[in-house]
């Protein structure tokens, strides 16, 4: 019998129940923190991935400008660590 990781199972879990549409959402999601770092992560939130284009919320313009310069670096590091292609990211600011 071959042990497993326990995030490893969570995570098949997880996207059992989200679903397979929701799969690579789900993954952007779960990363997220991982990926930006806590203090990004309290500030911008992903909302939407639709079409290979990530949606994220942010908490003003300050933010905003910020994400959009770190922009290409996120998407590098999705690519990297989860195999996902995230063609565009787009940032708004939520109020």
């Amino acid at each position: 019998m071959a042990f497993r990781a326990t995030g490893d199972f969570l995570y098949e879990l997880i996207i059992r129940i989200a679903g397979e549409d929701n799969r690579d959402y789900t993954t952007i999601l779960m990363g997220w923190k991982n990926i930006v770092g806590k203090s990004v992560a309290d500030k911008a939130k992903p909302v939407k991935f639709e079409n290979d284009v990530l949606k994220v919320a942010v908490t003003n313009n300050i933010w905003l400008q910020e994400m959009i310069l770190y922009k290409h670096k996120i998407r590098a590091k999705y690519r990297k660590k989860y195999g996902l292609d995230i063609q565009d990211i787009i940032f708004f600011v939520k109020t």
